[in-house]
């Protein structure tokens, strides 16, 4: 099992999935916020670790990332208030998000893929092997970052590019088209692991069709455009990992 594509599924999920509105909030406002979080985000870590590490590894793996997330979280949300702008706020989570991942790829590389007890057993699991265990880490793993991953960044993206006012932190703050935008990233990865690539083409007419009034105005067509041209970027690119 590749330890590393592992790593990203538990840093997706405790970065993303398991951090509510409610949550960001919090942790914007409170030390203990932050600790739920960094707790949460090494919880899931930690869990992929016990399949690999001995026991000392994977305890100081766990303290360190705890203490980087919470740091480096600490002072992304300390430095954007200060600075309180879109621009600011967008580059300090591409940043925020390479660091984290960097800390992930020198775990994988200092504890390589190499299973301990608690691994070979999970690896034994029949079904599991009948599938293939790269097949299911790399499906994982790609539809994890078409759903809330991908949703937050084209959101940050535009706050920047567009200059909204407003700052967003999460995908729920608008949930009616923080769901189109999965759902067209989700229908467009089933088509093209299905190889029905024409039909993504379809999907994208009909997608037009429902905003056809709405493209009429040039400053939402513009968006509009961008938005699609991401999500089907994205989509292509998580396509990419299972193919």
């Amino acid at each position: 099992m590749d330890i590393l594509k592992l790593l990203l599924i538990a840093h997706l999920i405790g970065d993303f999935f398991l951090q509510p509105v409610k949550l960001v909030e919090k942790k914007k406002n409170s030390i203990k916020g932050l600790i739920i979080h960094s707790l949460i985000y090494t919880i899931m870590i930690t869990l992929v670790l016990l399949l690999f590490g001995n026991i000392w590894e994977i305890i100081f793996w766990s303290f360190l990332v705890f203490g980087s997330h919470f740091l480096i979280d600490y002072f992304r949300i300390k430095i954007t208030k200060k600075f309180n702008n879109n621009a600011f706020s967008f580059w300090s989570f591409i940043v925020d998000q390479i660091i984290h991942v960097l800390l992930l790829v020198t775990i994988s590389l200092v504890i390589k893929s190499n299973l301990n007890s608690i691994g070979d057993a999970v690896y034994n699991i029949s079904f599991l092997k009948e599938i293939g265990h790269n097949i299911i880490i790399n499906y994982i793993l790609a539809f994890l970052i078409v759903l809330s991953p991908a949703s937050v960044f084209i959101k940050h993206f535009f706050n920047y590019i567009f200059n909204k006012k407003d700052i967003c932190e999460n995908v729920e703050s608008d949930n009616v088209g923080a769901l189109i935008g999965m759902l067209e990233r989700v229908v467009i990865l089933l088509l093209g692991v299905l190889g029905l690539y024409g039909s993504i083409a379809l999907v994208l007419t009909a997608k037009s069709l429902a905003r056809f009034k709405q493209l009429e105005d040039k400053d939402f067509a513009e968006k509009y455009l961008v938005g699609t041209l991401f999500s089907l970027i994205i989509a292509i690119l998580a396509l990419l990992i299972i193919k």
